[in-house]
This record gives structure tokens, C-alpha cells and sequence, in this order.
């Protein structure tokens, strides 16, 4: 543990995204692969290659917490009491708009119709990218609430 204290911030950034983007890369890489194979194992390895990401980063964001004083952890925790509740209010209010929503509908039908050749897919598609969505805003309202905290206390 000595020595990852010396590496520098960045270094142990890429140390800690390494792993999850090299199982990304890699599924993302085997693609023709698993279209030979059947639909319930292709599935099955892409959620545990899925669940091996998330697994990876509650791990480093752990490793991660364990290194903040109590002031970090006092700005951490009010980025996420109000940073994701605005992202989340951001984003209902975004899907309430009807032209968002049907730009929504619209990819959702497209990157279907692309992949599989048919709509068949698309609430599945359209479920995920909005859950993706709500997360970017999550993320987004941390971060500017975090800021904003750090910003006021100086």
C-alpha cells in the first residue's frame, strides 16, 4: 500500500479505470464472437463482464473514499445529497418535454432498426439509454455541487 501512496493523482486514476476499460475493450472486441454464439450465453457473458465493471469500481471508488479527510468527505456527501437530486429532477423534467421525449423514441427505433433490423428491441434500448442518461446527470449534479460546496467554504 506504500508504494500506490507515492503514485501521482493521475497515475492512480488510470491504475483504477485500467481494468474496467480493458474488460470493455475487450467485449466490445469479441463482438463478432458472441454473435456465433447462442443468444442466453452471449448474454450471460456480457452481463458478467457487466457486473465484473461495477464489481471493479466500487472496489476503487472504496480505496478511494478511504483517502478523504473529513472536509472531502463533508463535500462528497453534500455533492451527492444535492447534486444527484437536482440531476435527477433535470432529467424528469427533460423526459416530461415532448419533443425530448420524442427524440428518445426516435433513437430508440433507429439504433434498433440498426442493430437488429427490427423495432423489436427498442423499449429495451430506450429504458437503458435513459438509465444511462439519469446516471450522466447524477454525475453531472455532483460534480457542480461539489464545486459549489468547495467554492462557498473558501
Amino acid at each position: 500500500m506504500t508504494g500506490l501512496r507515492k503514485l501521482s493523482t493521475g497515475a492512480l486514476v488510470l491504475l483504477g479505470l485500467g481494468p474496467a476499460l480493458l474488460v470493455a475493450v475487450a467485449l466490445i472486441a469479441s463482438d463478432p464472437w458472441l454473435d456465433s454464439l447462442p443468444g442466453a450465453v452471449a448474454e450471460t457473458i456480457a452481463l458478467g463482464a457487466a457486473l465484473a465493471i461495477v464489481v471493479w469500481s466500487l472496489f476503487v471508488s472504496t480505496l478511494a473514499n478511504r483517502r478523504l479527510d473529513e472536509v472531502q468527505r463533508a463535500s462528497q456527501r453534500d455533492a451527492w445529497q444535492h447534486g444527484t437530486t437536482a440531476g435527477t429532477i433535470a432529467v424528469a423534467i427533460l423526459i416530461c418535454l415532448p419533443p425530448v421525449n420524442d427524440n428518445i423514441v426516435g433513437l430508440a427505433n433507429a439504433a434498433a432498426t440498426a442493430l437488429k433490423g427490427s423495432t423489436e428491441k427498442a423499449p429495451l434500448l430506450a429504458f437503458v439509454g435513459g438509465f444511462v442518461t439519469l446516471a450522466l446527470a447524477q454525475v453531472i449534479g455532483a460534480f457542480i455541487a461539489c464545486n459549489l460546496w468547495w467554492r462557498a467554504k473558501r
